[in-house]
């Protein structure tokens, strides 16, 4: 039972981050745009994905093939 509240909140913390980042982004567009001409904001919003990206390969846990409660585990061992 704690198992599925804890996927809940999750899922809707990521999903509210996401709407969240996804406004800043849809606001600011224009305002880089003016600042960066369109290459540079181009240029900018891909330097900011390829940072994530980074990020991301070297923090995720890979849990392909994996059971929930291994995943589970994992993730209870880096508290």
């Amino acid at each position: 039972m704690y198992v599925c509240r804890t996927r809940g909140v999750a899922g809707g913390i990521a999903a509210a981050s996401n709407y969240v980042i996804s406004f800043v982004a849809a606001k600011t567009y224009l305002n880089i745009v003016h600042s960066l001409q369109l290459f540079g904001t181009f240029w900018f919003y891909g330097a900011v994905s390829v940072i994530c990206f980074v990020y991301l390969y070297f923090e995720l846990p890979e849990t392909e093939g994996k059971t929930l409660e291994q995943i589970e585990r994992l993730f209870a061992a880096k508290k």
